[in-house]
């Protein structure tokens, strides 16, 4: 009878710890400077972010209290919100120039970035996935 009980409770466990695992999103651990490209590396990272400091607080400050880091070059700064809810609000009201995926919002600087670079860019913040980040 405990055998089983112990048997039981830890099916129980697995299953809940699967069902967290699926249902859990690793892009809420994503953070701007995942996306930074690191000196030597031959791919990674979005170029625009080339050589890019921490700007949180400069770029968090008038946005938003749940804006949590930030880094940034001329072209671009990209900032990491605590909410999903957060970071649409944040990127409604940078308005055009601004780009959400998630916890994450760019801003795209002045109008001389080009449209490939900006596409690129957004690609590569909706197709990363925490396992891929460097």
């Amino acid at each position: 009878m405990v055998t089983g009980l112990v048997g039981l409770c830890g099916l129980i466990v697995l299953v809940s710890f699967a069902a967290w695992l699926v249902l859990r999103d690793s892009r809420v651990d994503l953070r701007p400077d995942d996306f930074v490209p690191r000196a030597g590396a031959t791919s990674g990272g979005i170029s625009l972010l080339e050589g890019a400091v921490d700007v949180t607080a400069e770029a968090c400050g008038p946005v938003a209290s749940s804006c949590t880091s930030a880094v940034g070059t001329d072209d671009l700064v990209l900032m990491h919100f605590a909410t999903k809810d957060a970071a649409a609000r944040a990127a409604r009201g940078l308005g055009p120039e601004a780009y959400r995926s998630d916890w994450l919002v760019a801003r795209f600087v002045g109008d001389d970035v080009p449209a490939e670079q900006r596409l690129w860019a957004t690609e590569a913040l909706d197709g990363a996935w925490q396992s891929e980040v460097d």
